[in-house]
């Protein structure tokens, strides 16, 4: 059986997005000395325009995330 991933839109304010985005700013911590988290709001994510997904394995299992934060009408940052 192969494995899959599915990509859907999310809340980025439940127990699974706020595990994963843990995880990555404690891994960037170690990496670079800074876990990014003076940069990054939650609500920067969330409303019109803006758009926060959580990867799944085939067992539901969250094992990824990504936003795309709105900065102005004309651009955006995606964020990892």
């Amino acid at each position: 059986m192969s494995e899959y991933i599915t990509i859907n839109e999310e809340d980025p304010t439940t127990p699974d997005a706020i595990l994963l985005m843990d995880e990555l700013s404690d891994t960037l911590e170690a990496i670079t000395d800074s876990s990014g988290r003076s940069s990054f709001n939650t609500s920067d994510i969330i409303g019109q325009r803006a758009l926060f997904v959580i990867a799944r394995n085939q067992d539901g299992e969250a094992v990824g995330c990504g936003a795309i934060r709105p900065i102005d009408d004309n651009i955006a940052e995606v964020k990892r």
